[in-house]
């Protein structure tokens, strides 16, 4: 897998992106970023759970060396330096990155974007219920409230607690599981080649179909792709997003609940009744009318 991604994609667009990040004359030789991203796509690629173990196993993984073009006699980068130089990338940097790598995708050809699939997770927050305090009011500060001691019994809410360690965060679950404090990540991916080509983050209680609209524009506006099918799950299905998205032209395939197949079929049904009983009518059958005529 890595002699493939290393054959097909060109990294070096990433020292361009990152260079006024970095001083050129002044302070100690820094690590490459280009390094840096070889590191992290070995992270994402095979499941490593930690910057700490990624860089043990590169020490040894004669092809993880490969990868990050390291000699047996080149030092790994310490794992401490892999959080700062990510905490001062930002995430606008990773963002430009990912969206580079989208538009190289499209370059080979590997993504069409005519067909996409669109789909909402919850993922779940670095901060516990513990750190749930209450809003605060006019003239406080978040710092200055102090979280309970327990939370057994208290009720919880988004209206009136924030948590203090991520206020950012918010409570969300599915439904008949447990609430926990999380954020909402929304992809899209490219149909046929199972690529990524859009992801965003909201709080956890974003409904998916509030951004439906938004992150379809971006699409098209930023890689001057043409969507044409949209697949989604009934989330996405109701009314306003219905009528965009045939404004648009876009063809969608969404999943009906049991209780629209239910109301479908009862329009259904009283409109081939009426068809039928209209039918009769007209034949002189009148005592049909008065009940079914008016329907």
């Amino acid at each position: 897998m890595l002699r493939k991604i290393d054959k097909a994609v060109d990294l070096s667009f990433i020292r361009e992106l990152t260079s006024h990040l970095y001083c050129a004359d002044n302070g100690r030789p820094s690590i490459d970023p280009i390094l840096f991203f070889r590191i992290y796509l070995i992270i994402f690629l095979y499941g490593i759970d930690s910057d700490r173990q990624a860089c043990e196993e590169i020490q040894y993984n004669l092809a993880y060396r490969w990868f990050c073009r390291l000699a047996l006699e080149d030092t790994v980068p310490d794992h401490s330096s892999l959080s700062k130089i990510r905490d001062r990338l930002g995430e606008e940097t990773f963002k430009k990155i990912f969206d580079q790598i989208i538009k190289i995708c499209i370059n080979k050809k590997l993504v069409d974007g005519s067909k996409v699939m669109m789909d909402g997770s919850i993922v779940k927050a670095d901060a516990a219920l513990r750190s749930m305090v209450d809003r605060p009011k006019e003239g406080e500060s978040l710092e200055d409230q102090v979280p309970p001691k327990y939370i057994k019994d208290r009720k919880l809410g988004n209206r009136h607690q924030v948590s203090k360690t991520d206020p950012e965060s918010t409570l969300a679950g599915k439904k008949g599981e447990p609430k926990k404090l999380a954020y909402k990540v929304h992809d899209t991916i490219d149909r046929k080649s199972r690529i990524i080509i859009d992801t965003h983050v909201t709080t956890g209680v974003e409904l998916e179909g509030k951004v439906m609209m938004s992150r379809i524009d971006h699409i098209e506006n930023n890689f001057s792709l043409k969507i044409e099918e949209l697949t989604a799950d009934r989330g996405y299905g109701y009314g306003e997003n219905l009528a965009e998205l045939e404004k648009e032209k876009l063809k969608v395939l969404f999943p009906i609940s049991m209780k629209m197949l239910v109301k479908i079929m009862i329009l259904i049904i009283l409109i081939i009744t009426k068809s039928t009983i209209t039918s009769l009518a007209c034949r002189g059958t009148s005592y049909f009318r008065p009940i079914f005529l008016h329907i």
